[in-house]
C-alpha cells in the first residue's frame, strides 16, 4: 500500500482533552458503499438523529469497534466525525481519477 495518511479521529474527555486518537488507513469495500448512502442520507435531510446515528454508527464500524455509538456520540466532534466520511469519499474519487489516467479509454472500432 503506497504511503497514504491514515484517517484519524480525536477521542475526547468531559474537559476536552484528547485522551484518545483513533486512526486506520486502509478502507474496506463495503465501508465506501456505507459512505455514499450515508451521504446521500444527509443530503436529503430527514430525521437528523437518526442520520447522526447512522454516521456514528458508520464511524464506530471503519474504527473497528474500539468504541460503541454512545462512547463516540460522548467523546467526538460531529464535524470530525462528518469528516472521517468525507475523506472516505474524497479518497476513493482520488483513486478512481487515477486510475482513469493511468488507463484511458480506447476508443472502439467503428463498425461499418
Amino acid at each position: 500500500m503506497p504511503n497514504i495518511a491514515p484517517i484519524e479521529l480525536p477521542i475526547y474527555d468531559e474537559n476536552d482533552n484528547v485522551i484518545d486518537t483513533l486512526s486506520r488507513t486502509r478502507i474496506p469495500s463495503y465501508l465506501l458503499d456505507m459512505a455514499i448512502q450515508l451521504q446521500s442520507q444527509f443530503s436529503e435531510e430527514k430525521d437528523g438523529e437518526q442520520n447522526t446515528d447512522a454516521l456514528f454508527d458508520f464511524v464506530v464500524e471503519f474504527y473497528n469497534r474500539k468504541y460503541n455509538r454512545e462512547q463516540i456520540k460522548k467523546g467526538t466532534d460531529l464535524l470530525e466525525c462528518m469528516n472521517v466520511m468525507r475523506s472516505i469519499i474524497t479518497r476513493a474519487s482520488q483513486l478512481t481519477q487515477e486510475f482513469a489516467k493511468a488507463n484511458p479509454r480506447v476508443p472502439s472500432p467503428k463498425r461499418k
